[in-house]
């Protein structure tokens, strides 16, 4: 697979998941994040691989390296390292953006989730922005591996609601998070399917900030803060489980 980001795609990815990060769509915002211009959601890069993959996925694992700019080839590189087993790189150029383990089979089950609970929300499976989703990483079928990280924005509505709260903003809630009025960047992302998401369905989203681990870098303090989202279907079994680490410095 190879390809070339546009400002278009970044703007059709950000309509779809409502990530509206401002430096994915502005220069000056992404200069002042310390990039060189806008830079592709790193989400969207690795919705694109997962979507070529074949299924059923089991989990996966990828680390952010490098940002990805506009007009610059991405190429992707994956072997199999065991018969259920993927393994590579996702280059921008020449430069390593995107490291990615992937495992293929039947789902495991979830494991427990211990730490704190910022926030339960009851979020609705809807057939239109699914697809709009599905279209902005190049997916064929209706929910695309990684529709899950946007669910939230497109899926909440009050009347729904079990308890009171804001609801999602895929920007306010990582600067909540990890506690920054200033830029958030992805740092690594995993995914644990335990079974597919169906259009229609009500699950039940509940995000815990796992850990935050403070570290001094040529770029100023940094603060990478682990944050999971468990899904569950209105049984109470896992759907879903996606564990982002979000990175913010005390200077940017």
């Amino acid at each position: 697979m190879s390809w070339t980001y546009t400002r278009g795609d970044l703007l059709r990815y950000a309509a779809a998941s409502l990530d509206l990060n401002d430096i994915h769509q502005d220069d000056e915002a992404a200069r002042k994040a310390g990039f060189d211009g806008v830079i592709a959601h790193g989400m969207l890069t690795l919705g694109r691989v997962l979507a070529a993959l074949p299924g059923p996925l089991q989990s996966c694992s990828a680390r952010f390296t490098a940002p990805v700019p506009l007009g610059v080839e991405v190429s992707v590189d994956l072997a199999e390292t065991e018969p259920t087993k993927l393994a590579g790189t996702v280059k921008a150029g020449s430069v390593k953006a995107l490291t990615l383990q992937v495992s293929l089979g039947p789902p495991n089950p979830a494991a427990p989730l211990t730490g704190e609970l910022v926030s339960s929300r009851v979020l609705v499976v809807e057939r239109g922005p699914a697809r709009k989703f599905a279209e902005a990483v190049g997916f064929a079928g209706e929910i695309a591996p990684s529709h899950a990280y946007a669910l939230p924005n497109w899926g909440w509505f009050p009347d729904k609601q079990t308890s009171p709260g804001p609801a999602p903003d895929a920007v306010g809630d990582c600067r909540a998070w990890t506690g920054t009025k200033g830029a958030v960047v992805h740092g690594r992302q995993s995914f644990e399917w335990h079974r597919d998401l169906h259009i229609g369905e009500e699950v039940v989203a509940n995000t815990y900030v796992l850990d935050r681990k403070v570290r001094p870098g040529n770029s100023g303090t940094m603060t990478i803060t682990t944050v999971a989202q468990r899904i569950t279907d209105a049984t109470g079994d896992a759907v879903l489980t996606a564990t982002s680490a979000l990175l913010t410095w005390d200077d940017r």
